[in-house]
């Protein structure tokens, strides 16, 4: 097994703040399996009420090593940062003073690391935190007349597993 990386969560990003500084490390780890020095899947470890956790295979720590060789950086100076928790899981990495990122799909088109990669998370976050405060609404119901008796926050738990399905699909 290879040094584990560690997991962050990113649930909003404070303008005029660099993204890593507004990071908190989760207690999830990956620890990369080498064949010969290359990573070629991941054995994961996480914390749930109290027990840890271990599940085998993924492809972050391959997917790490892959973007560094084509950006020419260390593996070590990428971060892998879930938005949310659930959430898409992106690599992140501060190349040439600006934050660059990649979204960790298992066949990307390219490994290139890339700033626009950093509005669209900013982008997910905010659609993210505009479907919790629409939940945060219990006046807020679905229907012609607000009298169906299927109240958004019902509904936005049926939108966050189809979201969830898709992103799955996409990978």
């Amino acid at each position: 097994l290879g040094e584990p990386i560690i997991i962050y969560n990113l649930y909003a990003v404070q303008p005029g703040k660099s993204m890593i500084e507004q990071l908190k490390q989760v207690a999830w780890y990956a620890f990369p399996v080498e064949v010969n020095g290359t990573p070629v899947t991941d054995f994961r470890v996480t914390l749930v009420n109290g027990d840890w956790v271990w599940d085998f295979g993924g492809s972050l720590s391959p997917m790490i090593n892959q973007v560094a060789a084509e950006n020419n950086i260390d593996a070590k100076e990428c971060s892998a940062i879930m938005l949310g928790q659930p959430g898409p899981t992106y690599i992140v990495a501060n190349k040439a003073g600006k934050e660059v990122a990649i979204r960790n799909y298992k066949n990307p088109k390219t490994l290139k690391l890339n700033p626009e990669v950093v509005q669209e998370m900013q982008m997910e976050l905010d659609a993210k935190q505009e479907i919790e405060n629409n939940m945060l609404s219990e006046e807020g119901l679905i229907g012609s007349n607000g009298n169906t008796g299927i109240s958004l926050k019902q509904n936005a738990n049926v939108f966050q597993r189809v979201i969830t399905y898709l992103d799955y699909l996409a990978m």
